[in-house]
């Protein structure tokens, strides 16, 4: 099998795991419902502050509701932040094969043999002809 079609197969095979955008946005979900959590949270602690009654209830109310948005959120946000480190490890691992898909062609650029037919005039002896030129 060719080297190019080694190096096409392996960019196109990371290229296949290696889109992280919707990573992205999960993380900015997840990022969004934890700190909706957060901050019903910093109001329930700040109305538990108050020592009356009312305030007991409505620091009850939003603890319960800060509650589910770190449910949610936190596996979201973990999880999608876990897949991106993934898929940006597959990401420059194709970039990594770019490079050396790039290095190889150069490569073989200037490992070419080319042949030249240059004109020679002898002088001394009325003479002339062609030489052969082979340069690596």
């Amino acid at each position: 099998m060719d080297s190019l079609a080694i190096y096409y197969d392996l960019i196109a095979e990371e290229n296949d795991d290696s889109h992280y955008g919707p990573n992205v946005a999960g993380m900015v979900i997840g990022g969004l419902l934890v700190g909706g959590g957060t901050f019903f949270s910093v109001v329930a602690v700040n109305a538990a502050s108050d020592a009356d009654w009312l305030s007991a209830v409505g620091a009850g109310l939003f603890t319960a509701a800060s509650v589910p948005f770190y449910l949610v959120g936190l596996p979201i946000f973990l999880y999608n932040t876990y897949k991106f480190a993934v898929r940006k490890g597959h990401a420059n691992r194709r970039d990594e094969y770019i490079d050396a898909l790039k290095r190889y062609k150069e490569r073989q650029r200037e490992s070419s043999v080319e042949w030249m037919l240059v004109p020679s005039v002898d002088l001394a002896n009325a003479g002339g002809g062609l030489n052969l030129l082979v340069a690596f």
